[in-house]
This record gives structure tokens, sequence and C-alpha cells, in this order.
């Protein structure tokens, strides 16, 4: 998926605010009616881009995590009406939203035309009024105020010093309208400048730039895919996925180049193996036709004839002879040179005597 848009509000409403202003500047809101810190906030949405403002929330677990996820805010634990005192809110324990000061929507929800109303828990709230809030926090600037306070609308807008203290943009859920609220605000300079089906955006007529500014189209639709926080996970999830497809596509392209580059070798070794065989072969088709050419000659193997035993006897009869005489031979030659070397020292000769002698 490429590029989106979050949105933690119910119906968008807080991409819709942001269509107002120039998301790069600081801005300050004031959020009636906060509830959760992120499920269905109007307000997440600017606190993660650097804005904040003043959270009102009379229920106690829904202000201890606004305490805890909204530190640079002002959160209050308290409601807002025409006049301050304490009023008894009705807090419906299935957790819809539909906790609610307003004695008329008890009495509806009492009648049994919401199922999820059925069990509820009453809290006695202390109450101030929108003007008391501002002159206590003295917020420089409001940039735009939320109010959802399930039919309690009126009373919140009632209690506010319109001439001192102007939200430039009012976003308020108009789906119960007990009191005829638009009137009031209509009758301190504040014009109607879209319905979402679920919510009015009023302008300040003194602040005619932020009407201008404001186009659905372009913020909404044009700007890219609005998608609901709740979807999150999911797009985690798929973004996981996607990185792990991604690794096994790298795995599996180093595994076809080294594919390859085993069909390459296979190639290269296939004619190879080949002529390898084809010489193996003609090797041991000459060895063969040497053997049998060795195995078909007689000389070779063939045993030699063992001569009579009277023949060895004369054979080895005369080697003796022949050893015997050539001793002999060798000791006379000896013994005739001594003589000769002694007759001539003495002055003798007895040459030719010897030589018969010894019939040299």
């Amino acid at each position: 998926m490429g590029h989106y848009i979050i949105s933690y509000a119910q119906n968008r409403e807080d991409i819709i605010l942001s269509g107002f202003f120039d998301m790069r500047e600081e801005g300050f809101y004031v959020d009636v009616g906060a509830n959760d810190p992120v499920v269905d906030s109007v307000t997440k949405y600017f606190y993660d881009r650097g804005w904040r403002g003043i959270n009102v929330e009379p229920l106690d677990r829904h202000f201890r995590q606004l305490q805890t996820e909204r530190p640079r805010d002002i959160n209050l634990k308290i409601g807002i009406g025409e006049k301050a005192g304490s009023l008894v809110l009705r807090e419906y324990t299935a957790g819809t939203g539909l906790s609610t000061f307003a004695e008329n929507m008890k009495q509806e929800y009492s009648e049994g035309k919401n199922a999820a109303a059925v069990a509820y828990v009453d809290h006695t709230v202390p109450i101030k009024t929108l003007a008391q809030i501002f002159e206590e926090c003295k917020p420089p600037i409001i940039h735009f105020m939320k109010v959802d306070v399930e039919g309690f609308e009126y009373e919140v807008l009632a209690g506010n010093d319109w001439k001192r203290y102007r939200p430039e943009v009012i976003c308020i859920e108009a789906n119960h309208i007990e009191k005829h609220w638009p009137k009031l605000l209509k009758s301190h300079d504040y014009v109607l400048a879209f319905f979402d089906g679920l919510n009015e955006y009023y302008v300040d007529k003194h602040k005619p730039e932020r009407l201008k500014r404001f186009s659905y189209v372009d913020t909404v639709i044009l700007q890219g895919p609005v998608i609901s926080h709740v979807m999150l996970p999911f797009i985690e999830g798929r973004k996981q996925l996607q990185q792990r497809v991604q690794e096994l596509e790298q795995e599996l392209d180093i595994k076809n180049q080294h594919l390859s580059h085993l069909e390459g070798m296979i190639r290269e070794i296939t004619p190879l193996r080949r002529h390898m065989r084809r010489q193996a072969k003609n090797r041991l088709r000459s060895l063969d036709q040497q053997a049998k050419h060795r195995l078909s000659r007689r000389d070779v193997y063939a045993p030699r004839p063992v001569p009579e035993a009277k023949d060895m006897l004369a054979s080895v009869h005369q080697v003796d002879v022949d050893n015997f005489k050539r001793y002999n031979d060798s000791r006379r030659k000896t013994f005739a040179l001594s003589v000769y070397l002694l007759s001539r020292k003495a002055g003798i000769s007895l040459v030719s005597r010897l030589l018969k002698m010894g019939n040299i």
C-alpha cells in the first residue's frame, strides 16, 4: 500500500478539521467529551503533529488514560454546562459512548430505544462553564473546538462568553439536537461550512480565511486514502509480510543464480564425461587386446622342457672342471712369475726348464 492517511476519529472528523488549517503550524484545540485518547479521538491526529489543548472528560477511566497519553494537554475531570454546579452523569457500562447529562436522553434510553443503554451507573460530577474554563486556562487562541456530549450540546455552548473566547472552527455532533443550538451559533456569527452526515462544522465569520481554505475534495479525497487507526495492525502485518516476501524473492534470486551457475558447470562437464567415457572404453579395449595377445603366445607361458638327470650332472661336473682348471692355471702363472723374478735377481737362468716343467 502506498501513501495513506491515518484517522483516529469515528467519522474522519480529524482529517476534515485539518482541511481548515495549515498543519505545519502548532495549534490549540478544545475537546469537550474527549473520551478515549486514541479510539474515536478527534484530537490525537493533531496532538501527534505537535498541537496541544484542553480535554474535558468526566469519566474516571478515560481521564486517567488522557493523563497518561496527553502530558502536553490540560486534562479536566469535570462536566461543562450552562452554569457552574454539579450534575448527574449517567455512564452506560456497555462503553458505547452513550454517557450523558441530558435528562431527555436518559429517558429515551430507559424506554428501551437503545439495547446498549440497559445497564448504567450514575455519577455526580462537578460542572463548570466554558467561560470559566477559558478564564482559568487562558488559551492564547482556540483554533477549533469539538463538542460531543450526547444531547447536552446547547448547555455547553450557552455557557461560553462568545465575545472573549471564539474558536475559529467548531465541530459539533448533530444527531441529538434537543435544543436549537445551531441558531445559537449563528447568533454569534458562526456559519455552517460542512456537514459530514454526523457532525456539523461551523466557522467564525471573522476568520474567512478558514472557510476559504477548506475543501473536502482536496482534504479527504485527493490527499490520499484515509485509513482508520483500527487497520494499523493489519497494515503493519502487511508491511512485515511484504518485507518477508522481498527477502524470499532476494533469496530466490540468489538460488536461481547459483542454479544457473551449476547448470553451466553441468553443460561443461557433460561433454567431458562423454570424452572420458570414450577414452576409458578405448583403453579397456586396448588392454583386452593386449591380454588376449599375450595369452595367445606359447613362448611366454609354455613350460620349458626339463633336462634329464644325467645331463644335469654332466653339466654341473663340467662347471666344476672348468672352475678348477681356471684356479690351477692362475696359480701356475703366479708361481712362474715369482720364479722368474727370483731368477733374474739371482742371475740363474732357469726359465726354459721351468717352462718345460710347468708346460706353460
